[in-house]
């Protein structure tokens, strides 16, 4: 079977085998024809070395430390966020039945756009400078 494509790799046809054979173009132990050329031996190569590396998938790359230590801003960013939210809902929930204002709701959830938003920030602040470390 041939394709149309240049560049494709060309197919034995089992009925063909024999004449392949004969000819000196049998595929070797690992299925590679000669007749690939240099392209099909840097793919084998590189076939190989993939299967030489860990099956982890994951690439290395190196991760910033942090000035302060990220796990615990993180942990910090999403308490101060958590407790945040658990407050302005309350505050939403009684401006809905009308024990407060609707403007306490208003400065509630603004206050909260305020806190979330700088927490944010200061953990991407925080994780952008500092060492880096390999993972």
């Amino acid at each position: 079977m041939k394709s149309e494509e240049p560049g494709a790799f060309e197919e034995l046809d089992p009925a063909d085998s024999g004449q392949a054979e004969a000819q000196g173009s049998a595929p070797d132990a690992h299925g590679a024809s000669p007749h690939r050329g240099d392209r099909g031996e840097r793919l084998e190569a590189a076939n190989r070395r993939r299967l030489d590396e860990p099956s982890s998938g994951k690439r290395h790359k190196k991760r910033r430390k942090g000035v302060f230590d990220a796990r615990r801003v993180r942990f910090v960013s999403f308490v101060v966020i958590a407790i945040g939210l658990f407050v302005t809902s309350a505050f939403c929930i009684l401006a809905i039945w009308k024990y407060t204002s609707r403007d306490t709701a208003w400065r509630a959830l603004s206050t909260l756009g305020v806190v979330a938003g700088t927490m944010f920030i200061f953990t991407l602040i925080n994780e952008m400078f500092g060492a880096s470390m390999e993972e």
